[in-house]
């Protein structure tokens, strides 16, 4: 197997733009926008940056076939796993409205 070289330009133009994912992370958090919308903005965010990294850190870019299906599978089934957490996560947020909550001393 022939190893490519990835010039140091490249490597730089990934930092930058990894940090400046990492800025608009950050810029998500502080948004005021609802709890899932928070989520699903990371979620994006940093899938954006898995695949900068699993493509250019990981050079599966300059490999063959085989390596794009399995990295792919990967990411797919990274991808079902959030899909199916989110769902939870946003009908445990519907479900404690405010008269749903326990008082502490409810019980006595």
């Amino acid at each position: 197997m022939e190893h490519h070289v990835i010039p140091i330009k490249t490597y730089v133009i990934i930092l930058v733009a990894l940090l400046c994912l990492t800025a608009a992370t950050v810029t998500v958090s502080f948004m005021p926008i609802s709890p899932a919308l928070h989520m699903m903005g990371a979620i994006i965010i940093a899938a954006v940056k898995t695949s900068l990294v699993v493509l250019y850190f990981m050079h599966v870019k300059y490999n063959d076939h085989v390596i794009w299906a399995y990295a792919g599978l990967g990411f797919l089934f990274v991808i079902f796993f959030f899909i199916i957490l989110l769902g939870d996560y946003v009908a445990l947020l519907n479900s404690l409205s405010p008269s749903t909550y326990a008082e502490p001393f409810d019980l006595f």
